[in-house]
């Protein structure tokens, strides 16, 4: 009798330890794998000037500090190159990860030359569930029109550094497309090429 009690309740106990957490599942992971992972992203802005985004793969990371951990997250990772010199190597680009028992979406690589945006919150951060919840609307770049594009305004956070020259008060993701460009009040960035060498 002892043991079936010692069984159900180690059956109980992994019952309340996995619904505390939620499983990255491939269709949530598809919203970070719309790129191979080794694509270089031409951006050109409305002043005649270029930067490049090079894609360097997707890796599983383990968020620090977090414990009794359900599974690992996913980040794209991406390298830029300014001047000759390579720069912010090895950065996360977007991530996915589990917080708070749903998966969360993180946009870390929203930098383009002289231009940053600084956040939607603090953190970055925005649920699954959020960005799914997201209006689309249309962007034209050239002669390519992207209806599946989510528009994010820097938020309360963020705000703190509108005075710099490099604030960005908006930046465009397509669902299917991915990063497309941001905004500053003086300068549009927009994506004119993907390619994989």
């Amino acid at each position: 009798m002892k043991k079936i009690t010692h069984i159900v309740g180690y059956c109980v106990l992994a019952m309340i330890l996995t619904s505390c957490y939620y499983f990255l599942r491939e269709k949530d992971i598809q919203y970070i794998n719309s790129y191979q992972g080794n694509e270089i992203l031409v951006f050109q802005s409305d002043r005649n000037r270029m930067d490049t985004i090079f894609l360097k793969g997707t890796e599983k990371f383990m968020r620090s500090g977090v414990s009794l951990k359900a599974n690992d997250g996913f980040r794209l990772i991406y390298t830029k190159e300014r001047d000759d010199e390579m720069e912010f190597g090895g950065k996360s680009f977007i991530e996915i990860d589990v917080t708070q028992k749903t998966p969360d979406i993180k946009f870390d690589g929203t930098i383009l030359k002289d231009s940053w945006f600084y956040g939607i919150n603090l953190g970055n951060t925005i649920s699954l569930a959020e960005f799914k919840k997201m209006p689309n609307t249309e962007l034209t770049i050239g002669d390519k029109i992207y209806s599946d594009v989510k528009v994010f305004e820097a938020g309360d956070y963020a705000k703190r550094y509108e005075y710099r020259d490099n604030y960005a008060e908006r930046f465009y993701w397509s669902v299917s497309e991915v990063f497309l460009g941001l905004d500053k009040r003086d300068e549009k960035w927009r994506l004119i090429e993907k390619y994989i060498p």
